[in-house]
């Protein structure tokens, strides 16, 4: 048993050659030399060897054979020695299936890894083909092109030299047509020589003739005028006797009629006396017409419907009454930016102006005083709006023009506003000109009684109408006209945060909302969107939108720069009124659409970033310049002899 095993005893060859199983092919198979194909082996050996295969069985050492036959031995006599061989030949099939699993493993790798370099190289050659017909293309798309342009350069060429001919022929047409003209003038102008000519030799001819004749003439002439003043004379001298004999009877039979004078008499005092009532009808109707249907000569602007302004605009003035009624005093302040303080101050002001017309209470008079351009005229507006009044605007500085008519427009004017029925608000923009204190130098006699109408009308509390006083010197009013103020508000140059709510409105006002709207360089949403974050781009059929609070991601890209340009102009326009802001956005209108037409994109005018902060920089240089005046004006105050000392305040500076 154990020399089949180990390939020896039995002369099988197969057996020494590694014939059992699991048993590597290229080693010998122990035992070897005790099997007839070692000793097959060894004989060749011997035969062919000669001397070598003696040295070489000199050499041998034999104790590895005995430890392994010994080991043989005892492992023949072990009980188990079967059971061993038999797991060992398992476990070297189970070896050889695991190969072949691994052999056809690795096989259907390969095979996987040649059908993806297969479906590569189609693959690349896909692409290959594909570039080549977009190559392909393109050249031929080039090549279609290079001919367009070469007829287009063609036809130009062409098309030049027909202009240069039709330029040429024309400027020959004119050339000949010029001394076609000239002959003409020439022909007319001789000819014109020729006629005056003839004319002067004619006019002589004629004078020298009638000068003759006139000389012939003379005694003919004479005797003929001596004879028409003779019976003329004698006309007018029958005349006037014939009308003194008939005015002379006429009223020597009048005089003598006692009825045809009492009748004469009668008659004249009844036409005097209806001429007299006539006129003074004419003049208390047209009074009072004027006071209910007209407009005193100061009022500037009003809400209150004149009869002129109801035939002139019939549809506008009927629209207006239709919509007069209050919007409550919430709606006051709706589009006016102010300070926190300020604007609490004057909701309270409209709600109690609204109350006090609910309740048939008497009005307070409010001083509104600051910078020019901070929102008082508009507030006015707004309050008598609000409150269900009707408003009326004059200047003080209209009441001086006036000299001593001023005070009976006055009076006029306090009649007019107590015939509203529905309450007037009488806003009197700079107040300081007409209310001036009375003991200044400027104020002239006039002036003084005006001042002294005004605070006879205004003296009492009134339930008919509120004054508003605006003022940039408040410290220049009268005390008498002081004492006539109920509030007192005042009106300061915007914040950082409302400059930017007040441009927000504006942009949206004069660029987004304009007939023409203006589109801003880099960016596809409204010019007012642009100043809020979490802008979305807009879609097809769709407008942009933000969510308040949550910027989008994309909004450098939909915005571009207009963010920090908006932030730049918030910070540079450090002291500008509502008005300046105002104005600097309809630079900002102007400017765009002023634009060259390559800044026009659809039809629609473009600002850039880059013209939006020039126009700011021009607007700065300007507001220095009128810093400038007034600082000079102030100065040649202070110098005047006379001067009492007192400076107004401008529109840069604080208010008081």
């Amino acid at each position: 048993m154990w020399r089949s095993v180990f390939g020896g005893g039995d002369g099988d060859s197969s057996a020494g050659s590694g014939g059992a199983a699991g048993a590597p092919p290229s080693g010998p198979a122990p035992g070897g030399s005790g099997g007839s194909g070692g000793s097959g082996g060894g004989g060749g050996r011997r035969s062919g060897g000669g001397g070598a295969a003696g040295a070489a069985a000199t050499s041998f050492d034999p104790t590895g054979l005995e430890r392994a036959a010994k080991a043989a031995r005892e492992l023949e006599r072990n009980p188990n020695a079967a059971a061993v061989l038999s797991l060992a030949r398992e476990q070297e099939l189970s070896k050889q299936a695991e190969q072949a699993a691994k052999r056809a493993e690795y096989e259907a790798y390969a095979k996987q890894l040649e059908l993806q370099r297969v479906e590569k190289a189609g693959q690349e050659q896909r692409q290959t083909i594909e570039k080549q017909a977009e190559l392909n293309q393109a050249t031929e798309l080039y090549r279609d092109k290079l001919t367009r342009e070469r007829g287009k350069d063609d036809l130009r060429m062409r098309l030049g030299a027909e202009q240069q001919l039709k330029e040429a022929q024309r400027q020959k047409d004119e050339e000949s047509v010029a001394r076609q003209e000239a002959m003409r003038r020439k022909t007319a102008e001789y000819e014109t020589a020729l006629r005056q000519q003839a004319e002067v030799a004619k006019a002589r001819a004629e004078a020298e003739g009638r000068i003759e004749q006139q000389r012939r003439n003379h005694d003919l002439d004479m005797e003929k005028s001596r004879m028409e003043l003779a019976e003329k004379r004698k006309t007018i001298l029958e005349t006037v006797s014939t009308a003194t004999s008939s005015i002379g009877a006429g009223l020597s039979s009048f005089f003598s009629d006692e009825k045809k004078m009492a009748g004469f008499v009668a008659t004249v005092g009844a036409a005097a006396l209806g001429i007299y009532a006539a006129r003074t009808a004419t003049t208390v109707v047209g009074n009072y017409v004027a006071a209910r249907l007209g407009k005193p000569s100061l009022v500037r602007e009003t809400s209150r419907l004149s009869l002129a302004d109801i035939t002139r605009h019939p549809l506008r003035s009927l629209r207006q009454l239709s919509t007069h009624s209050a919007s409550g005093p919430d709606a006051a302040l709706d589009g006016v930016v102010l300070e926190a303080t300020t604007e609490s101050r004057l909701r309270a002001i409209a709600t109690a102006t609204a109350n006090a017309r609910s309740y048939n209470a008497p009005y307070r008079n409010v001083l509104l005083h600051g910078p020019p351009g901070t929102g008082k005229t508009l507030f006015a507006k707004r309050l008598a709006r609000s409150s269900g009044l009707e408003y009326a605007i004059f200047t003080g500085g209209d009441v001086a023009p006036l000299a001593a008519d001023g005070v009976s427009s006055l009076h006029k004017l306090f009649d007019w506003a107590e015939t509203s029925r529905r309450g007037l608000l009488l806003f009197i923009d700079e107040a300081d000109a007409l209310l001036r204190t009375r003991s200044s130098a400027a104020q002239g006699e006039h002036m003084r009684n005006a001042l002294n109408a005004f605070l006879f009308r205004t003296g009492a509390p009134s339930e008919r109408f509120m004054v508003v006083y605006a003022s940039n010197r408040p410290q220049e009013l009268d005390d008498a006209a002081n004492d006539r103020i109920d509030d007192i508000v005042t009106f300061v140059l915007p914040s950082p945060a409302e400059r930017h709510a007040m441009i927000k409105q504006f942009v949206q006002l004069y660029l987004t909302a304009a007939r023409v709207p203006v589109l801003l360089e880099g960016t596809s949403v409204p010019a007012d969107l642009t100043m809020a974050a979490g802008v979305k781009a807009p879609t097809a059929g769709t407008t942009s939108t933000t969510t308040p609070g949550t910027p989008a991601a994309d909004d450098s890209a939909i915005l571009g720069e207009w963010p920090d340009v908006w932030k730049r102009v918030v910070a540079e326009t450090e002291g500008f009124s509502g008005r300046e802001m105002a104005k600097l956005v309809i630079g900002w209108q102007a400017a765009a659409y002023g634009a060259q037409r390559s800044a026009v994109t659809a039809g629609r005018p473009l600002l850039t970033p880059a013209t939006a902060m020039a126009v700011l920089q021009e607007h700065h240089a300007q507001k220095r310049l009128k810093e400038a005046w007034h600082a000079q004006r102030e100065a040649a105050e202070l110098a005047a002899p006379g001067s009492s000392g007192v400076v107004g305040t401008s529109g840069g500076g604080a208010a008081l």
